[in-house]
């Protein structure tokens, strides 16, 4: 089977590309499809070198003397005896089919990767391209990395050259390609094993229906992946709705018990500041009373040091007195004449002598007096002092009482501002939280209503598939089995709008290979 008759379906090519055209034999079936470009693409500089002398009178082909690979950089290229043989891999299970071949040599150059070398073609989005890949061993990875890079769907049409087992290095089998190719939406159309049965051509064709009915279950797949997330989060808001209610409830208990303590605390609060209020009554009076006592002792003072003067006064007076006396009576025999005269004098003197050791009897009790009485006062003063002392000492520690009290008092207004704000702040959370929650069930009620009509269309579109998998495997239906089955489809798909019967005829009369209806 030629290229031509492979791709007999396709009205018109835009661009053919191929992949490792080697020495290109298959060039005249690639011309006679009239592309409107044609791309050849050889690693090997010789063999690229013999495809430019071939096609230089054709403006609308082009050699490109390129190494494609999975990913850009440095590679080796692998030359054999045989020109299809030349690779980026080594012909390890080559040699068994072919006992001929042999190793030339190994030209290391820079290979671009395909979707860079798709890019810079620009090609028409909506315009019918053919991707023809002969890369051995390097296939699956090129086909890999146009499907990564999104481009592997930009081509309606491929042909792989692959053999049935791996014969190079790194590569893989046709039946692995060919069903990764099968879940990337292409269907195999023909097999080509005319040329080389060990290595045969496979074609390929996109099928939009089956591409659609992939996307569809993928993104059924992530709707139940959301589905699962939500109901994951809808639990988890609802466990930290419930520890939140918890902790709200623990902390009114709380709120409720700090009342309480505040309450107790006020009222020993004004107990000691009725006790306050006493106690510097009586310290006033105190204070009072120790003025009073400090103006007596002051006076008594006073009193005392005027005594003891007088004490000293009389005393030299009397020393005076005594010094007279004995001059006196040293003198008496100097003086017998007036002895009488004298004696006269001397007991004057002697009745105020008396007189004087009376009154220095006198001042000596009244000194007695005085000292007790001064060591009264002393004593009483001591004691007051004292008093006054541990009444200023007790009046200190109930003022710092109070301070402590005053302190805790403001820390527990401080608690309590603290515990309001808190509460506030998980109500608002609380609100938060539940809004959220209802956000969350509105948003999964709408994804399983989209989800029930995406599994509706699935249904309808899984139906029409399998009416094109019997028509292509030649069990073609007649018109009214076909309305038979539209209508079983339509019972299972209610919110769609069921085909006309005429046009299902038609279609599965008319409609090529792999094409939607």
């Amino acid at each position: 089977m030629s290229t031509s008759d492979r791709v007999k379906f396709v009205m018109t090519i835009n661009t053919l590309i191929h992949l490792g055209a080697g020495p290109c034999q298959e060039l005249e079936a690639h011309l006679a499809l009239d592309p409107k470009r044609l791309i050849l693409v050889e690693a090997d500089p010789r063999q690229a070198e013999k495809l430019t002398a071939l096609i230089q009178d054709d403006d609308h082909v082009s050699v490109r003397n390129l190494a494609i690979a999975a990913t850009s950089g440095s590679v080796t290229f692998h030359r054999y005896n045989l020109p299809d043989a030349g690779s980026l891999h080594q012909a390890t299970r080559l040699q068994a089919l072919f006992p001929g071949l042999r190793f030339q040599q190994t030209l290391t150059m820079e290979a671009q990767d395909p979707c860079a070398f798709v890019d810079s073609l620009e090609l028409n989005p909506d315009a019918e391209h053919l991707l023809i890949v002969d890369l051995p061993g390097e296939e699956l990875a090129v086909l890999q990395a146009l499907h990564e890079g999104s481009r592997l769907h930009g081509f309606r049409h491929l042909q792989l050259h692959c053999g049935h087992e791996p014969l190079y290095a790194s590569g893989e089998g046709a039946g692995a390609i060919l069903d990764w190719l099968s879940g990337q939406g292409f269907d195999v159309v023909a097999c080509d094993e005319s040329r080389d049965p060990d290595r045969p051509c496979w074609t390929l064709r996109l099928n939009p229906l089956k591409l659609d009915c992939l996307r569809f279950q993928e993104r059924i797949q992530t709707l139940e992946l959301d589905k699962h997330a939500l109901v994951e989060a809808r639990d988890e808001q609802a466990r930290l709705a419930a520890e939140r209610q918890q902790q709200i409830e623990t902390l009114t208990a709380e709120k409720d018990a700090l009342a309480k303590s505040k309450a107790t605390l006020t009222t020993a609060r004004d107990e000691q500041m009725k006790l306050a209020a006493e106690s510097q009554q009586r310290i006033e009076a105190l204070t009072a009373e120790k003025d009073a006592f400090a103006k007596d002792k002051a006076a008594l003072t006073t009193a005392c040091d005027e005594q003891a003067r007088l004490a000293a006064e009389r005393q030299q007076r009397l020393e005076e007195l005594t010094a007279e006396k004995d001059a006196l009576a040293k003198n008496e025999a100097a003086f017998t004449i007036a002895r009488d005269e004298q004696a006269k004098l001397a007991a004057e003197r002697q009745q105020r002598i008396e007189a004087l050791s009376a009154e220095k009897a006198a001042l000596a009790q009244e000194k007695t007096a005085l000292a007790s009485a001064r060591d009264e006062q002393a004593k009483l003063a001591v004691n007051a002092k004292a008093e006054a002392e541990k009444q200023a000492k007790l009046a200190a520690e109930r003022a710092d009482q109070l301070a402590q009290r005053d302190e805790a008092y403001s820390a527990l207004r401080r608690d309590n501002a603290l515990a309001l704000r808190i509460q506030m702040l998980r109500e608002s959370d609380l609100r938060d939280l539940q809004q959220r929650y209802a956000e969350v069930i509105e948003k999964k009620d709408k994804q399983e209503i989209l989800l029930k009509q995406l599994t509706e269309r699935l249904t309808l579109a899984s139906s029409y598939l399998n009416q094109l998998e019997h028509h292509s495997n030649g069990n073609a239906r007649t018109p009214e089995e076909l309305t038979e089955r539209t209508a079983k489809d339509t019972e299972f798909a209610p919110s769609l709008e069921p085909q006309q019967p005429s046009q299902s005829q038609a279609g599965c009369s008319e409609w090529p290979l792999g094409k939607l209806p």
